[in-house]
């Protein structure tokens, strides 16, 4: 499903992405800054939760999905299994020669 992005949203993750790349390539952006304070988070923790605070209502939806799948009563597999186990065996009826004697 292709639509078009907000202003904002289109800044957030140009901002995550570069953020990674910076991360990945500097090791001096791992540390911490006495002006900014952690880095990592203003590079990558900051614009994810952004990103979750504009999509909340389809994190929600996403989530209860996941949860209603996950907590539906399902058949046991060990019921299944059982049943291929205890398979009848068909007997055949004996025939008038064996039963005569």
């Amino acid at each position: 499903m292709l639509r078009a992005m907000r202003g904002s949203e289109f800044m957030l993750w140009a901002w995550l992405v570069c953020g990674a790349v910076a991360f990945a390539c500097v090791p001096a952006l791992r540390a911490r800054d006495p002006l900014w304070g952690w880095l990592p988070f203003w590079l990558l923790v900051a614009p994810l939760i952004d990103l979750a605070f504009l999509h909340r209502q389809r994190l929600l939806a996403t989530s209860q999905a996941f949860l209603v799948r996950r907590l539906r009563p399902r058949r046991s597999s060990v019921l299944q299994a059982r049943r291929l186990r205890t398979r009848r065996v068909l007997r055949r009826a004996p025939r008038l020669a064996e039963i005569s004697p």
